[in-house]
């Protein structure tokens, strides 16, 4: 069948047609829900789910070369109404219901051409704007950025004899043979489409009957050399580059992750501290890519401090976290990823499952090693004779591999590890072709592999199936570094490679159509044999008329079709000796020479008195101005004019020739300029009456006249009768220059581009203190910021699943987020810290200083330093910058909001987020949803949710923790001990006005828990009171001590009704 995938993408959206709910939020409070009914609001809805759909006795249009079509709808669905549902506050909260409608249709384009060639999609427009191109030469960014664009299913269909029905379409109208199959008409078929306020888009497209498929190889991002070990993964338009330090050799290194969205300078995102990482002697494999998962990421193999427990890693590059999927004790497994020159992994986001080979024992660097949940499947060993990179999708492990000379692809069953079929063998590995290089990509679009050359040259590139190796395409790309893990990226179409072994380059590879004019002459011919005529001659038309695109709309005769043609390359047509001649008027020659003594011949021998009498029009009849209406291929084939205009004149008219072409503007202008001068020229004319001697001539021809005598001049053969007896003739001047002149047409004008996607959004989950009383609930606080220039804004999405994410806000400025550069030390004074300095590194953000005393009394400069868990809130004074986005932190204010219990757990790499009301989000969450996991989504204005990495956390709501009380105190009364301290409370309103400090929780309450001795480990006894003072009496101590105490190891602790105990006042007393 023949057909071509013009894209390939589908959002999130379309499985909701093929039977996946949509869900709303949880409900938060079941009695309030129950007590009170809750209010149902509806967003926009239409009644009408219909779609009008073909024009009926619209003709097909033929297509010669390039052009822009609207096309026939000839076949739709109707909408398809999906809702989501989200509820709002607590108990019985408001409920609000949006309405989304999509349609699926096919849209009848063109005529398949006669000679069976393929038709290529140029571009694409969406209600105007261009959404999608494939031109060649376009900068990088733009190339992305129609990549990303691919929202839907596309299928471009070319209407050969083979094609069959379009499966889809036959779901919807009934089954096998309810829709026929379109033969003869180039279609596309699109899926998936949204409809804005239930309206429809228009869509319009540049197809080409006259293009050729180029590859074209262009540079993405340029990572910083100064490491010897470095890795990169492309994902979701960026690349995330990683340099591995290890100054020690040690182990314990450090992972420096760099950032490069669409084309961009590459950028330092983050560096993470790697733990003690060596495996007995053997040193460890430095950690690599892991292609497949949700996020960009690396795995890597690590050890305790003991060297006993064994730890396989994922470390997340996009959120800094650590994830250890496999443990195990030193002896009970051989070290299943540990080096080798193949080391390879890779995720599977069907199953769930890690794969890995590569690394370890001789035996395991021929057996992938799947890890599933926390368990290890070792798989068959594979049976070539070297052993390439592993993939992993949807439960199968592939692994390439070569034996007798030849490529091969090897299946595992990532359950069981059994064989799943025989190697599917592939060609030759090839003398150039090095395969420690040879990476392996899998995903929804199929199975791919890279074969770099030694020096890059003709590397290849394949789709492999259950029975064949199918070469993509082969391109010129940089040498591969030899060390970096056999990784690359590809969605069938654009491939990204790298990094280079020399400059630590990444390249995308990707086919882009070189689009070629067609020539005139066959569009004539073309049109003589549809009208069942073959007696044509078009040698007269050179090889070198050429037009960019002609569209016929419409049926119409041949000389109809043609018309424009003709006047556009001043062509003009004889009927000569049994052919039909295409000719040009600039090509008139001289065919014979008529003497002055041969003109004025007559049937009856009289003489006449002028024997070249002259026939001349009035002015006022000739045009002022002839305008040209035409098809600007530089203007995104819209309409455009072009004017020439007669100075001197007494004549008002003014001439339009509308041209269905589609051309550029000098060409334009010269059919302008020269229909201008050729009416002009047709104002004088002359007859002449010649004996048969000049029978041979035809119209067209050109003759050499002398007239008046002595005078020779050229003319050309407008019309010839022959009478039998004389030649009658009606001649105009045949000055061929004038159809040879050149003309400049209008300029400026431009092309839309496909706008360049705006950068991601990263996103940071605050799970820290309430920053005011607003945010008094069981929130937490999404942060975000730009990941480059041309960001306008982003969108938080949250729900249970990456399936059911919902929007809960937008911002339009952003934050400031960075990473520590060195670990703030610890400080518990209650003054001014101007002990500790912290290095930040913010990027492309800034800090500024303040004075002391708004560092003491404002709300400027105030950041979150840490990790959930473990976030100190502080303020700083001085941010002294050393360039590159470093600022160095001093004139602290340390433990603010209640976080002095963090000060000392600082560690470098830190998160630091410059806490204010910009590009901050705090959803409302219910006490409900307190410790279930939920992902979030920062979607950049302008991209699509996909774009963006799933951040999935489970709320502690720290912001309603308890702060922890202050001051304790005993005193001791006929040996009861009463102790006291000092409430505090999260919540700041009116402390100044009422000078009360609000109490923050429903109900005042405090656990006292007292411990055996100063190590807080054996609970003696937990009292429970109600106000900031409790009594341990004395025959309690008796009974848990047996005698009465003097000192007491207690910890205090505020109770909240949502989270229980707050943080802890801990002391000796």
């Amino acid at each position: 069948m023949s057909m071509q995938s013009a894209l390939g993408l589908v959002g999130g959206i379309v499985g909701s047609f093929f039977g996946y709910p949509q869900l709303g939020f949880v409900v938060g409070s079941l009695v309030g829900g129950l007590l009170t009914p809750k209010e149902k609001t509806e967003g926009p809805r239409i009644d009408d789910l219909k779609v009008q759909v073909s024009t009926y006795g619209a003709g097909i249009p033929q297509m010669h070369g390039t052009e822009r079509i609207g096309g026939n709808v000839v076949w739709s669905t109707d909408k398809i109404e999906t809702e989501s549902t989200t509820e709002v506050g607590k108990g019985g909260g408001a409920e609000h219901t949006d309405y989304r409608y999509f349609v699926h249709m096919r849209v009848v384009l063109q005529e398949t051409p006669r000679d069976g060639s393929i038709v290529s999609i140029v571009q694409i427009f969406q209600d105007g704007k261009l959404k999608w191109d494939a031109r060649s030469g376009l900068p990088v960014a733009t190339a992305l950025a129609s990549e990303e664009n691919l929202f839907a299913f596309f299928t471009l269909y070319q209407g050969h004899s083979d094609q069959l029905p379009d499966p889809v379409e036959e779901i919807y109208q009934g089954g096998p043979g309810t829709v026929p199959a379109y033969r003869g008409v180039v279609s596309i078929s699109m899926k998936a489409i949204e409809c804005p306020g239930g309206r429809v888009p228009q869509f319009s497209f540049v197809l080409s009957t006259s293009s050729e498929t180029v590859i074209e190889v262009n540079e993405l991002a340029d990572a910083p050399a100064g490491v010897t070990s470095y890795h990169g993964q492309y994902i979701k338009g960026a690349v995330w580059h990683t340099n591995y330090t290890d100054a020690n050799s040690d182990g314990n290194g450090e992972l420096e992750v760099y950032f490069s969205h669409s084309g961009a300078a590459m950028t330092l995102e983050r560096t993470i501290p790697l733990l003690f990482c060596e495996v007995g002697s053997l040193t460890t494999f430095v950690p690599i890519p892991c292609p497949g998962t949700p996020s960009p990421s690396v795995i890597r193999t690590r050890t305790d401090a003991n060297e006993m427990d064994t730890y396989i890693d994922i470390i997340d590059l996009n959120e800094g976290t650590q994830t250890p999927i496999f443990t195990y004790t030193k002896g009970t497994l051989d070290y299943p990823f540990l080096s080798s020159p193949y080391a390879t992994a890779a995720y599977d986001p069907q199953s769930e499952k890690y794969v890995m080979l590569g690394g370890g024992t001789a035996d395991l660097q021929t057996k992938p090693a799947v890890i599933d949940d926390g368990t290890i499947i070792t798989c068959d060993a594979v049976t070539g004779t070297t052993v390439g990179p592993v993939g992993i999708y949807n439960d199968v492990v592939y692994v390439v591999t070569v034996a007798g000379g030849n490529l091969q692809m090897e299946t595992r069953h990532a359950t069981t590890g059994a064989v799943l079929a025989v190697p599917v063998v592939g060609p030759a590995l090839g003398v150039s072709a090095v395969f420690a290089q040879a990476a392996i990509f899998c995903s929804s679009q199929g199975v791919f592999v890279s074969v770099p050359t030694t020096n890059g040259v003709d590397s290849r590139f394949f789709r492999v199936t259950d029975s064949a190796w199918e070469l993509i395409y082969t391109a010129d790309i940089l040498q591969q570094f030899a060390s970096a893990s056999a990784n690359f990226y590809t969605d069938g179409n654009m491939s990204v490679v790298g990094p280079s072994s020399a400059d630590r380059k990444y390249e995308v590879v990707r086919p882009a159509i070189s689009i070629s004019d067609v020539r005139v002459k066959d569009i004539i011919a073309d049109q003589c044999e549809r009208a069942g005529e073959d007696r044509y001659d078009v040698t007269g038309v050179p090889d070198g008329d050429t037009i960019h695109g002609y569209k016929i709309q419409n049926p119409a005769s041949a000389r109809s079709n043609i018309d424009p043609l003709l006047t556009a390359f001043a062509i003009y047509i004889v009927d000569e000796d049994g052919l039909i001649k295409f000719k040009k008027y600039e090509d008139i020659t001289s065919e014979a020479t008529i003497r002055y003594s041969e003109l004025g011949q007559s049937e009856d021998a009289s003489q006449s008195p002028d024997p070249m009498p002259l026939s001349r029009t009035q002015e006022i009849d000739l045009p002022r101005s002839v305008s040209v209406s035409y098809i600007n291929q530089d203007f995104d084939y819209q309409t455009a004019t072009e004017t020439a205009i007669r100075q001197v004149t007494e004549s008002n008219e003014d001439m339009l020739i509308e041209l269905p072409i589609a051309t550029n503007s000098d060409r334009a202008a010269r059919v302008a300029q020269m229909v201008l001068f050729a009416r002009w020229r047709q104002q004088n004319t002359r007859s002449v009456k010649l004996s048969r001697k000049f029978a041979f001539m035809s119209p067209g021809d050109g003759g050499t006249y002398e007239y008046p005598r002595g005078t020779f001049r050229l003319w050309r053969v407008m019309s010839q009768t022959d009478t039998g007896t004389i030649i009658e003739q009606t001649l105009e001047p045949g000055d061929a220059e004038l159809f040879t002149q050149l003309a400049t047409g209008g300029s400026g004008y431009v092309r839309q581009g496909v706008d360049p996607l705006p950068p991601p959004t990263a996103l940071e989950i605050l799970d820290g203190p309430i920053m005011q009383d607003a945010d008094n609930n069981a929130g937490l606080y999404a942060v975000m910021e730009s990941r480059g220039a041309g960001w306008t804004g982003a969108e938080l999405l949250m729900g249970n699943s990456v399936n059911l994410l919902e929007s809960v806000g937008t911002v339009s400025n952003e934050s400031v987020i960075g990473s520590t550069q060195t670990a703030l030390g610890n400080f518990t004074r209650n003054v001014v810290d101007e002990v500790n300095l912290v290095t930040v590194n913010i990027g492309e953000g800034a800090l500024s200083s303040i004075t002391r005393d708004v560092l003491l009394a404002g709300t400027s400069n105030v950041a979150a330093v840490g990790a959930n868990g473990r976030w100190e809130i502080i303020k700083f004074q001085r941010a002294d910058s050393l360039g590159s986005g470093l600022y160095i932190l001093s004139g602290l204010l340390r433990g603010l909001r209640g976080t002095e219990w963090a000060t000392g757990l600082h560690q470098v790499a830190d998160r630091f987020i410059l806490i204010g009301l910009a590009g901050t989000l705090r959803p409302n969450l219910d006490p409900g949803s307190i410790g279930q996991t939920k992902i979030y989504k920062a979607r950049s204005k302008g991209r699509s949710a996909e774009s963006a990495f799933p951040i999935s956390y489970a709320n502690t709501a720290e912001g309603l923790k308890p702060f922890s009380p202050v001051d304790l105190r005993k005193s001791i009364s006929s040996n009861n001990i009463t102790l006291t301290w000092g409430r505090r409370s999260r919540l700041v309103d009116n402390v100044l006005a009422t000078g009360v400090i609000p109490l923050g929780e429903s109900v005042e309450r405090y656990d006292i828990v007292i411990y055996s001795d100063g190590t807080f480990t054996t609970i003696k006894r937990v009292l429970s009171v109600f106000a900031a003072s409790g009594v341990y009496t004395s025959a309690e101590q008796i009974a848990d001590f047996g005698s009465n105490q003097t000192t007491l190891n207690v910890r205090v602790y505020q109770v909240s009704d949502a989270v229980g105990r707050g943080h802890e006042l801990q002391a000796t007393v």
